[in-house]
């Protein structure tokens, strides 16, 4: 059915932030970090399970951190804010085109669930 799509789609960009954040880590390259946290924002975007290898992340930053310093934690920050912009984006066209399509309450309704 069509409930695999979103999970391998989700996979892909879950493996791909993985991969840019080890490179990252690996190599202080800001790019890397950047990209890591886009794909990861796109795979929470995608299928939101995915938030539970947020502490995967988490343990890559904690070495990272442990073994190159706290000079690394800006990089990881840069994941952070990278990984909050494809949500906002996602967020604010959802936002408009509720409101454009529905009004202000049909905004309201479809967030009522949450």
């Amino acid at each position: 059915t069509f409930d695999a799509f979103g999970e391998s789609l989700a996979l892909i960009f879950l493996i791909l932030s993985f991969v840019f954040a080890i490179k990252g880590s690996s190599t202080n390259k800001a790019k890397a970090y950047v990209l890591s946290g886009l794909f990861f924002g796109l795979a929470v975007l995608t299928k939101l399970l995915v938030v539970l290898a947020g502490g995967a992340f988490l343990y890559i930053c904690i070495r990272d951190v442990y073994e190159n310093g706290w000079s690394r934690i800006r990089r990881w920050g840069l994941l952070g804010l990278s990984l909050l912009l494809p949500i906002i984006a996602f967020e604010g066209y959802r936002y408009l085109y509720m409101v454009t399509h529905f009004g202000y309450s049909g905004y309201v309704a479809t967030n009522s669930d949450f």
